[in-house]
């Protein structure tokens, strides 16, 4: 089983339906106009999506990546609604993503949190101020009450 995925990144090239694969564990689940999380891009960014449709075969030539999770129980937008993004996005020159946002209430619209990761905990024993930051955590969200300039220029210089 596959479905139709608008991702949330509101760009001119992304402004299409990608096609995922539904794991088994989700076969059963998964309908049009429930909001999923899905890797996008060449790395594991994990982004939510939109499903607008489902489809029983693909035929491309790609591997295609796996819907990694299910954000709700049941569908947040209708048959009618997804025609009417539609509808809305051609008609106004808008992002598809944009429009499907739009329909929800504020308290359902993703928040992304920026994050930082310590994959080297042996930098710690050296420097001090990234001691300090991290504080016996190994991620830490991006935010602005406890970054810096000189935390931000440490973390920049961190080996990848």
């Amino acid at each position: 089983m596959f479905a139709q995925i608008i991702v949330d990144v509101p760009t001119m090239q992304t402004n299409q339906p990608y096609t995922y694969a539904i794991p088994d564990k989700f076969v059963a689940v998964v309908e049009a106009g429930m909001r999923v999380v899905v890797p996008f891009g060449k790395g594991s960014r994990q982004v939510q999506g939109f499903v607008v449709g489902l489809q029983d075969d693909y035929h491309g030539e790609v591997d295609l990546k796996e819907i990694t999770d299910v954000v709700d129980v049941a569908p947040v937008l209708n048959a009618e609604m997804l025609e009417l993004a539609d509808w809305v996005a051609r008609e106004n020159f808008a992002f598809k993503i944009s429009v499907l946002q739009a329909m929800l209430p504020n308290v359902m619209r993703a928040k992304y949190v920026k994050t930082v990761q310590l994959r080297d905990p042996a930098l710690l024993e050296t420097d001090a101020m990234l001691r300090d930051f991290f504080t016996d955590r190994f991620e830490v969200p991006l935010d602005d009450n406890h970054v810096t300039p000189e935390v931000l220029t440490a973390l920049h210089n961190m080996p990848a």
